[in-house]
């Protein structure tokens, strides 16, 4: 038997780690400005605006791609009525190998060329990977 608790005997659960790097290259974070309105998963990419705002990544309304892909949340941000109700700066990844299938994409990003070809367009200090 496995003894999850910790000293004042709170149990702990279980903990199932989540494999988010994909390969060896310097992993890299910053700060950016995430826009008001939005919310964002933790592990989400998302793409910059013209004033250099996260924002989240889109795909045109005639299914081609467009958007550049510009880095990786750290962790989930809520910029929403709901959250921060204003734009916040947050912490992101900016380099890295990262897993794929971890990150959150919109819908339309369901294949890994896909996924690859929006860091290619824009962050190329990122790079996605199958886990092997």
């Amino acid at each position: 038997m496995v003894d999850k608790t910790l000293a004042g005997n709170g149990d702990l659960g279980s903990f199932t780690p989540e494999q988010l790097f994909a390969g060896e290259a310097p992993v890299r974070t910053s700060r950016v400005t995430f826009k008001t309105g939005l919310v964002f998963a933790q592990f989400e990419v998302f793409a910059l605006d013209a004033a250099g705002k996260a924002v989240k990544l889109t795909q045109a309304g005639g299914g081609a791609i467009t958007d550049n892909a510009a880095g990786i949340t750290a962790h989930a941000i809520d910029t929403s009525a709901t959250g921060y109700n204003a734009d916040a700066d947050g912490p992101y990844y900016q380099g890295g190998v990262f897993n794929h299938e971890i990150l959150t994409w919109p819908a339309a990003y369901d294949t890994l060329a896909e996924r690859q070809a929006a860091f290619a367009r824009g962050n190329n200090l990122i790079t996605v990977e199958r886990v092997l």
